[in-house]
């Protein structure tokens, strides 16, 4: 079997890298011949950027006559170059992790309704033509489904043995983690009366956050390192509870809670708005809380904050059910299996219940 990625980013982007990129070394042992184009290049914008998509677009076009499944990440391409692929009998697979056929609130409210209504139609162009939707949750899922009956449902997925436990935690001091991008930071926002609420009652807790903007709070003990490849898990790895606040919209319904994966993977409850998948992956008490009012966050987090054994209890449930339910160890094998059913010429040399 041969696959031709269309991915969004390298594996900088986070999509790219949890949806494509690591799956990659696996696929070899499956002898699965692949390769990669990547739709955006960092410090591109402009003409500069149109110029560099229509060059990925023809080499997609030249590169696809080689290969079986065209994949595509995220990148919602003109509907003539899926009606080529078709043309070709090449397999159209789509896999999208956020509600991509709404839009962001960082989008400017003056261009956001045209926008919006080209994105949804090329969306629907897309999922409606494809041979396979890889989704991330049941709220995309009902969308997708009035258009495409094909779907896999992929949630994160999570490489449990890259996101791992650190071996002590210091009781004494305690850290309060969100990890993101700076558009969303503006998903704090509404927590920070919270935060210096509990910073005046605890004096022992400190607020971190990986990879936000610039965040402005008086007599609050807060860190901010910027996101890196390189060091996410160790600085993740600081966090003693996670958090993972949301607004009750059509995008946040969509996402795909990731940072809920991480937080887990890492042995950490968390603290979650119960919108969209955030339902779905916290269990109160189990692993993490549900909040949606102030006053709820400051109850559970302040829970926690007193617990030191709830902590530990609910962090190691987390971790195992981002083993059981969430590992991309999982993930690659339902992939595997949907991409043999694809390609019906193709025989896997390996057992699937043997994967490693």
């Amino acid at each position: 079997m041969k696959i031709l990625f269309l991915a969004l980013g390298d594996e900088t982007v986070a999509s790219s890298r949890t949806r494509v990129f690591q799956y990659l070394p696996h696929l070899k042992k499956y002898n699965i011949r692949y390769k990669v184009l990547k739709y955006t290049k960092q410090n591109l914008t402009g003409k500069k950027l149109s110029s560099y998509h229509a060059f990925i677009r023809l080499k997609l076009l030249l590169f696809c006559l080689f290969y079986d499944i065209v994949f595509i990440q995220k990148v919602l391409l003109p509907k003539n170059y899926l009606n080529i692929f078709k043309f070709l009998k090449k397999k159209i697979v789509f896999d999208f992790d956020d509600a991509i056929y709404t839009t962001h609130h960082s989008v400017e409210n003056s261009t956001k309704h045209s926008i919006k209504k080209k994105i949804k139609d090329r969306f629907q162009e897309t999922v409606s033509i494809a041979d396979l939707i890889i989704l991330e949750n049941e709220y995309t899922k009902k969308y997708v489904e009035k258009f495409n009956a094909n779907i896999l449902m992929i949630t994160g997925p999570i490489d449990t043995v890259r996101y791992f436990p650190r071996a002590q935690r210091n009781k004494e001091n305690i850290v309060i983690g969100w990890i993101g991008s700076p558009p969303n930071t503006m998903y704090l926002e509404p927590l920070y009366s919270v935060f210096e609420r509990l910073s005046k009652e605890y004096p022992n807790v400190c607020f971190k956050t990986i990879g936000a903007a610039h965040i402005e709070l008086h007599n609050v003990n807060i860190k901010q390192v910027d996101w890196s490849l390189d060091t996410e898990v160790r600085e993740l790895q600081e966090f003693d509870i996670g958090i993972m606040p949301l607004f009750d919209d059509e995008w946040s319904r969509g996402k795909g809670g990731y940072k809920l994966l991480q937080y887990m993977a890492i042995g950490i409850p968390s603290v979650a708005s119960p919108v969209g998948i955030n339902v779905e992956m916290i269990r109160d008490d189990i692993n993490g809380y549900l909040a949606e009012e102030k006053e709820d966050w400051y109850e559970k987090l302040s829970l926690l904050i007193n617990n030191a054994e709830k902590r530990e209890r609910l962090g190691l449930n987390a971790r195992k059910i981002a083993e059981d339910k969430y590992s991309f160890f999982i993930a690659i094998k339902k992939l595997i299996k949907v991409l043999a059913d694809l390609n019906k010429n193709w025989t896997a040399p390996l057992r699937l219940d043997r994967w490693g």
